[in-house]
């Protein structure tokens, strides 16, 4: 970590005598550290660096597009695996550089939220060699809208994705059902479509992919969901697999909470937020008396209108005994 130019140099000449480290990486903070080291990248004495690194955290470092084409020379980098560029105003001249460094064949990990890059942007990438090895790949904010999921249910290269991130853009129920053949993607094992516009329908659809078997981690939060996209989740027996689910700010009801006891399929859930939604003292009562959350060791009910009877419902419950973490707030 570096905060300023003497001490981003100095930090790059240690780092280079570390360079045996399998797990060799650097984590760069503020605009003019990342314009240093953007500026080292292309000094010979720093040509070991350049070859050697594996992890690089340039989040919200304001690269741009310069950055990114000084970033992507040809053979520089060429050994990263991990790579996040959060907040980097890339948009979509940017990510044409992103997209054209075929010298990271090892590139597993890559963060481009809140880049607003845009379906071009994400086409593009799409087209490169650059997504045939990802296994995390994270694309929060970037406005991608229904056409953004049109173009990644097409895409067959990610057949290995593991990590898909996709909050904050623009996605309704349309974006969701166009999934409905996209068996490339079932690796996935975490998903995330939380502040999106899904509503019930787009949980229908999602409760549809039978592919999406392998889930351990689902996050639905903020997304209108409400009762009618509860039933059709707890009528989604694939996701049986499911360790975490989030379903946080969702006008979830009494109905809703009543549809989740009865989802017998989700007795591996082992952390379930389900805060900000109004079922109150009743739907926390179905919740307590649901036996297949039994595993369940963090319950997350903050703003759900739970009362004395809610909370005693819950100290009741012969289901909860492994309860770690509870939150009522």
């Amino acid at each position: 970590e570096a905060e300023n130019r003497d001490s981003l140099e100095a930090d790059l000449e240690h780092a280079s005598k570390q360079l045996e480290d399998p797990n060799f990486g650097l984590k760069i903070i503020g605009l003019e550290s990342a314009q240093w080291f953007l500026q080292a990248l292309q000094r010979d004495e720093f040509t070991s660096l350049a070859d050697s690194l594996k992890h690089l955290d340039l989040e919200d470092c304001q690269i741009g597009e310069v950055g990114a084409k000084i970033l992507t020379a040809p053979k520089r980098l060429n050994k990263l695996i991990h790579l996040n560029l959060k907040r980097n105003l890339l948009r979509f001249d940017g990510i044409k550089y992103i997209s054209q460094a075929s010298h990271w064949p090892h590139l597993t990990y890559l963060d481009l939220s809140f880049n607003g890059i845009g379906p071009a942007g994400l086409k593009t990438l799409l087209d490169s060699h650059l997504s045939i090895q990802l296994r995390t790949f994270k694309l929060g904010a970037n406005q991608l809208g229904d056409e953004g999921m049109h173009l990644l249910a097409d895409a067959t290269r990610l057949n290995r994705l593991n990590h898909l991130l996709l909050g904050f853009n623009q996605i309704g129920s349309e974006g969701i059902r166009a999934l409905e053949k996209s068996f490339h993607l079932r690796t996935l094992t975490h998903l995330n479509l939380g502040l999106n516009q899904l509503g019930p329908e787009g949980v229908e659809h999602l409760a549809n992919l039978t592919y999406l078997d392998q889930l351990v981690d689902l996050d639905l939060n903020r997304n209108k969901i409400g009762d009618q996209g509860m039933r059709a989740l707890s009528h989604a027996t694939q996701l049986n697999t499911l360790l975490k689910l989030s379903l946080e700010h969702n006008e979830i009801g009494v109905e809703g909470a009543c549809s989740l006891s009865k989802a017998h399929h989700l007795y591996l859930l082992n952390t379930l937020s389900i805060g900000l939604n109004a079922f109150g003292c009743a739907g926390v009562k179905y919740l307590s008396d649901a036996r297949h959350f039994g595993r369940l060791s963090n319950l997350y009910l903050h703003n759900t209108n739970t009362r004395d009877a809610g909370a005693g419902s819950l100290a009741s419950s012969s289901h909860l005994h492994g309860l770690v973490e509870l939150y009522l707030h």
